[in-house]
């Protein structure tokens, strides 16, 4: 059975040098647990834009659920590794304005925004209080 939001790239994926052991491990478990973003998705959010740009610096928006998203999130050197900005899963049920902010809070995290006052704090403590309350529930 094949899952449409699942990227299988990691099963074709050869590692070598450093990734090899638990890095390598750590790369396939990244894949399986996070999914990439669609376009439709970015479009109904309102961030098609803020997307464009960062695709075009040669990097992907991927999502995960509330547990992988605090793992992955938190990992900022695997994220520049593997050139990935991580969002929460889109049945969380974040507005607009809160994923952006994440998304937002995220990209300048990994330099790919200039850093700039931005008001997304009200959004962001908003989303976190979300995630944590899904992570509750599950």
């Amino acid at each position: 059975m094949m899952y449409p939001d699942i990227n299988h790239d990691f099963r074709h994926h050869r590692v070598t040098g450093p990734e090899r052991g638990f890095c390598g491990l750590a790369h396939v478990v990244f894949r399986f647990t996070t999914s990439p973003v669609r376009m439709p998705r970015l479009t109904r959010l309102g961030i098609a834009e803020l997307a464009a740009d960062i695709r075009a610096e040669g990097w992907t928006i991927r999502s995960a659920g509330p547990r992988w998203f605090t793992v992955w999130s938190q990992d900022t050197e695997r994220l520049r590794r593997e050139r990935v900005v991580l969002v929460p899963a889109d049945w969380i049920g974040l507005t607009e304005t809160e994923m952006l902010a994440i998304l937002l809070t995220h990209a300048q995290r990994l330099g790919l925004l200039a850093t700039r006052q931005i008001d997304t704090l009200a959004a962001l403590d908003s989303a976190r209080a979300k995630l944590w309350r899904a992570i509750q529930r599950a």
